[in-house]
């Protein structure tokens, strides 16, 4: 296993679930509950060590054992086996080592996990292009770009400044227009985001989610 190719995976959301040390789900997949799953962030990988967060305490109880890491939908899955360790217990969230034993499956590229979340953006115009620039704000976020509600010009392909006011303080990062919308949207790419700011957005769009969940239960 490739770190480039888990590199692939930071910014997903992974599920983990035991083993039998073997690569087969204990009791069979078609009868093992969807409760029994703990949903996890890939925040980062080093080597063939991939470091998760996750708000679900269930975590703790992996700690030691062999899991099956899955990303995707059935149709269309990334899995490979791995172990886990238990970096931090609490307070929340729990932190985990996985730790890579064998080979994917199969590898597709999925896209990232985004979240519909409303923060203040302000975009830098290059100079190139015009200079300037104008505030606005998100409509979702992922690790590796957001959508935006358009409130100046811009054209597809052109690199742009990038300044997001999270709740934890700003984050600056170089952006590529992908798409001008109709609707009054443009979605923009981050570009070559150093690891740090992909860390920060990662962990916040994976709080966001587990907010949103929390307001969608009865």
């Amino acid at each position: 296993m490739e770190g480039h190719e888990l590199g692939a995976l930071v910014g997903r959301w992974a599920r983990l679930r035991p083993t039998d040390g073997a690569g087969i789900v204990r009791d069979g997949a078609s009868r093992r509950p969807a409760g029994d799953w703990v949903e996890v962030a890939v925040v980062s990988n080093l080597d063939t060590v991939l470091r998760c967060e996750t708000r679900d305490q269930r975590a703790l109880g992996l700690a030691g054992r062999p899991v099956l890491v899955e990303l995707g939908a059935p149709e269309a899955m990334v899995r490979l086996p791995a172990t886990v360790r238990v970096l931090v217990g609490s307070p929340p969230p729990v932190v985990l080592a996985v730790a890579v034993a064998g080979e994917l499956e199969h590898l597709q590229r999925r896209e990232w996990v985004r979240a519909r979340v409303t923060v203040p953006v302000e975009i830098t115009v290059d100079a190139t292009h015009g200079g300037g620039s104008f505030r606005s704000t998100t409509v979702d976020l992922s690790g590796g770009g957001v959508r935006i509600r358009l409130a100046g010009p811009l054209e597809e392909g052109e690199p742009v400044g990038l300044t997001l006011w999270l709740p934890t303080g700003p984050i600056e990062v170089d952006c590529t227009v992908l798409e001008v919308t109709e609707d009054g949207m443009a979605r923009l790419a981050f570009d070559r985001a150093p690891e740090a700011v992909s860390k920060r957005l990662v962990r916040f769009v994976f709080d966001v989610q587990v907010r949103n969940h929390r307001l969608a239960e009865p």
